[in-house]
């Protein structure tokens, strides 16, 4: 009996479960915060579905389909607002699938969890793994500034790569200030030069 597939399988299956216990305590934080954001876009997802393009997404998607990606698209002022790492995004979905709604809350989706790890991996650098990196992440996830696109697409374009910028920028930063290595200084310098290309804000 000791030797059938079910007795050897027995010891291994609980190694492993002794392991994932393990590892859920030493990275309780990053379990949860990952989570966390995983509920977030499940709800997010089904919010999306009830939404569509309005108001100033029909000028992104109309500039996008009669215009190549050139240096004078991407840098298309609407309104007072020069905004190249959306406008860019709008022109590679658009070319993939035009006044596709799907497509856009995919992306949408897609910026947002970028966006919320980003955030995550900033507060755990600036705090370490504790329990209140979860009520800041929570904080940010239920306000108003990671919900822009669920009304409007074209604030989406706008700040949800300009926050990921940011958080990326801060994380490169403090790793910069801490050890003094050359490539999180330039690190951070290139994610502030995206921040600032995401919307006037980021200047």
């Amino acid at each position: 009996l000791t030797d059938s597939p079910r007795a050897r399988e027995a010891p291994q299956t609980s190694w492993e479960l002794a392991g994932s216990v393990r590892w859920l305590r030493a990275n309780a934080v990053l379990a949860a915060g990952l989570l966390l954001i995983g509920a977030q876009l499940l709800w997010k997802a089904g919010l999306l579905g009830q939404s569509f393009f309005r108001l100033d997404d029909y000028l992104y998607l109309e500039n996008a389909s009669t215009h190549g990606l050139t240096f004078s698209y991407l840098t298309w002022v609407d309104a007072g607002h020069l905004d190249v790492v959306g406008s860019a995004i709008v022109w590679v979905l658009v070319k993939i699938s035009p006044d596709d709604w799907t497509l856009a809350s995919a992306a949408t989706l897609v910026l947002l969890a970028g966006t919320c790890f980003a955030l995550l991996r900033m507060l755990r650098t600036l705090f370490g793994d504790r329990p209140g990196v979860i009520l800041l992440l929570v904080l940010y996830m239920l306000s108003p500034l990671s919900l822009p696109g669920l009304s409007w697409w074209t604030v989406t374009l706008e700040q949800l790569p300009l926050q990921l910028a940011m958080f990326c920028a801060v994380t490169a930063h403090v790793h910069y200030l801490r050890t003094k290595e050359f490539r999180h200084a330039a690190a951070a310098a290139a994610w502030l030069a995206v921040a600032m290309l995401s919307a006037f804000q980021g200047a």
